[in-house]
């Protein structure tokens, strides 16, 4: 702390000294240094009061310097503070950069195997649009061509020729509909739109005896007498049993193919 008698000025009680209050029968050489000291006096006077106002005004300083420096401590005590704070955060963003370098290169790596991945997929996705558009031109003949059950209007089958086959028929012929196996149908079949085999016919019973699967002459005459004699009526019983026969060999056809 200051000292504030340094500021209280030096009071010096002189009594103006002149050559005529001095004594008579002074040398003159004394005289002067008696006139002489008294300035000098004065002026050690001033010289101490301004030293004394110029250490009390250092001490002011001086005090005042130590309060900023006192202030300057603190503040750079939460500097110090600040900036161990800053050096731990740097040094934990430090390694989150590390941690962050070392997942960019992992992505970078990921990246890079994604895009080889899409690379791929873009392969296969072109391979694929390929066989789309293969198998769209097969749908659309498949289109053009196809036989529905649910349509009501005519469709065309073997238009251009060629023979459909019904089961793994190993010699086909110039026939149009050819079936390996039996074919069963509810009405009958039709030739340039007449029935030449319709439904079976119900009511027939069957006729015994032996049936003739020979030839006969169809055109053969017999000789017949005014008297019809009995020679001519057993030749005409003969071939009237094998005309029977014939209708028998006959009707064991039509029952054979279900006509009957």
């Amino acid at each position: 702390m200051a000292t504030n008698s340094l500021n209280d000025p030096i009071e010096v009680q002189v009594v103006e000294l002149s050559a005529s209050s001095l004594p008579a029968g002074f040398n003159p050489v004394y005289q002067r240094y008696v006139l002489t000291q008294q300035q000098d006096l004065s002026r050690i006077a001033g010289k101490a009061n301004a030293a004394g106002s110029g250490a009390y005004d250092a001490q002011m300083k001086n005090e005042e310097q130590d309060s900023i420096l006192a202030d300057h401590s603190a503040r750079l005590g939460v500097v110090e503070g600040t900036l161990a704070d800053h050096d731990q955060r740097l040094n934990t963003a430090e390694s989150e950069i590390a941690d962050h370098e070392t997942r960019i290169s992992q992505n970078t790596g990921d990246i890079s195997t994604i895009q080889g991945d899409v690379s791929s997929l873009n392969t296969r996705v072109s391979s694929v649009e390929s066989g789309v558009s293969t198998l769209q031109s097969t749908v659309s003949g498949i289109q053009a061509n196809y036989v529905s059950k649910g349509t009501a209007s005519n469709q065309m089958v073997q238009g251009g020729g060629g023979s459909l086959l019904v089961g793994n028929v190993t010699s086909p012929t110039t026939d149009k509909l050819q079936v390996l196996g039996s074919s069963n149908v509810s009405v009958g079949y039709k030739v340039n739109g007449l029935q030449v085999v319709g439904p079976r016919q119900t009511g027939w019973t069957a006729s015994t005896g032996s049936p003739l699967l020979g030839a006969f002459d169809a055109n053969l005459q017999f000789p017949v007498s005014a008297t019809y004699s009995q020679g001519e009526v057993a030749l005409m019983s003969l071939h009237l049993t094998g005309a029977r026969q014939r209708i028998k060999a006959l009707e064991d056809a039509l029952r054979t193919h279900g006509l009957i």
